[in-house]
């Protein structure tokens, strides 16, 4: 019985047997045949119908397969074709933004960065004595086109103070001096931003052309003044002369201006409620029933000796630097814009150059050369 079981279920579990009831269940082939027919039958009258429908409404019937195989239904049927339709317009989608585009929109709407504006670096040679005053208005007229080159921004004029050694630095002329600072402060000018770059100090009368420029750069150690050192002599010309100059630029008060040329003047830093201001001492009294003064700090001794620290702290001057890298650093400017002009070096020299036969490009060689 056992054998008899084991047999049994050895033949009815294996894959033959298996095999052989599949077969079994399926229909033959002759019947399967006449069935698919039929259904071919069927699928073809229903395109038939769908292209007899939509011929009269072909709008109905977006591009694409579908409508191909109404198309080869209508052909097979012999219905008369259509011309094809328009494809469906796509969607109109807006172009992808730029990547630099998108960055800035990232950013915000910020302004761009400024350009630089026209500069023009020139030495002014000290002591102010002889042409060299000349020259220097000489050298400023003829960059003048250059620094109002853009309009709406004002170009700006360096003046780098350099001392001859220190002998020679003292000694420039009170007449020379006064009229180059008039001249730097004339309408003219009113398109120039002027920077005065004292990166040894000045002394002098040279001080005068300081305090006509809108800006004072000076080492922190550098020092202006004192400007009575050419004249220890004082008179009221020169004092009308440095009051004159400051309340034009207004870059140094006037009273601290006298103070550094005449040694009888006396200033004082007042801070009062509506903030700090430099008066002669004479008129803190006076100071003292308008507002409410609530320190005075007496400066000195006369006539005064400004460090670069010191006019950097009553605000006269407008940085510290030492060289013109600290400077273009400062000035937010490339170093090669503090250039010096060598246009100014000894002012035009005249030269004779003659031209013979033709104007070729070897003959003006030649001239360049010479």
């Amino acid at each position: 019985v056992a054998g008899g079981l084991l047999a049994n279920r050895l033949f009815f579990d294996s894959p033959r047997h298996r095999l052989r009831i599949w077969a079994a269940r399926l229909p033959t082939l002759r019947q399967l045949l006449p069935m698919s027919m039929k259904v071919f039958k069927v699928l073809r009258c229903c395109l038939v119908l769908l292209a007899v429908v939509t011929a009269s409404h072909p709008e109905r019937l977006p591009a694409g397969p579908l409508a191909e195989a109404v198309a080869r239904a209508k052909a097979a049927a012999g219905v008369p074709v259509d011309s094809e339709p328009e494809p469906a317009q796509a969607v109109k989608r807006p172009p992808a933004p730029e990547p630099a585009a998108a960055a800035i929109e990232q950013v915000g709407d910020q302004p761009p960065a400024p350009a630089m504006p026209p500069t023009v670096t020139l030495e002014l040679r000290l002591p102010i004595t002889g042409s060299r005053d000349t020259q220097l208005r000489a050298a400023i007229l003829r960059q003048l086109d250059r620094l109002e080159s853009r309009p709406g921004q004002r170009g700006l004029l360096v003046l780098q103070f350099a001392n001859e050694g220190n002998a020679a630095a003292v000694g420039s002329d009170f007449g020379r001096s006064l009229e180059l600072a008039r001249f730097l402060t004339d309408p003219r000018l009113a398109g120039v931003k002027t920077v005065a770059f004292l990166p040894e100090g000045a002394s002098g009368h040279a001080v005068l052309v300081a305090l006509a420029c809108e800006e004072i750069v000076m080492a922190p150690d550098a020092v202006l003044g004192p400007a009575n050192r050419d004249e220890p002599r004082v008179d009221e010309a020169m004092r009308v002369a440095y009051r004159e100059i400051a309340s034009r630029r207004r870059t140094v008060p006037a009273p601290l201006a006298v103070a550094v040329l005449d040694p009888a003047s006396r200033v004082a830093r007042v801070a009062t409620e509506v903030g700090e201001q430099i008066v002669p001492l004479d008129e803190v009294a006076a100071l003292r029933q308008r507002v409410q003064v609530m320190k005075v700090d007496e400066l000195g001794p006369a006539p005064l000796e400004l460090t670069g620290r010191q006019g950097r702290e009553l605000g006269v001057v407008r940085l510290l630097a030492r060289t013109p890298a600290e400077l273009a650093t400062g000035l937010d400017l490339e170093p090669a814009a503090l250039v010096i002009d060598p246009s100014l070096g000894r002012g035009w020299q005249a030269t004779v150059v003659g031209l013979r036969g033709a104007i070729t490009g070897d003959s003006v060689g030649r001239a360049r050369a010479r």
